[in-house]
């Protein structure tokens, strides 16, 4: 979210399609580490569809990419940050900020034996 937020971005909400989306539990845990709503939208395949948004708004079906993805693209489902997991995913996220300067160094000397 950092990155997302230093390039300007302001939004409430993120969507997830595709495998990740099918789980509940997942949806919640992402949901929740964000601080984001999660919405679920109608669409299974993200990069065939964008395909397809393109070649609609290239033949003049559609005016701009964000017409086409309004009129296309439905959320179906939201799910809510769970405030209990908010919390937990705070303090362990100041953990692993902790440690990741300190083990840097040994996971990358591991690299060379891959």
């Amino acid at each position: 979210m950092e990155l997302l937020r230093s390039a300007g971005w302001d939004g409430t909400s993120l969507r997830i399609l595709g495998g990740g989306a099918r789980s509940p539990l997942w949806k919640e845990i992402i949901a929740s580490i964000t601080g984001l709503s999660l919405e679920t939208v109608n669409i299974d395949e993200g990069p065939a569809l964008g395909a397809a948004i393109l070649a609609g708004v290239g033949v003049g079906a559609y005016a701009s990419v964000l017409e086409a993805s309004d009129s296309i693209i439905k959320v179906e489902h939201t799910v809510e940050p769970n405030q209990a997991w908010q919390g937990v995913y705070q303090e362990l996220h100041e953990v692993y900020k902790d440690l990741y300067p300190a083990l840097k160094h040994a996971f990358d000397s591991l690299a060379k034996f891959s």
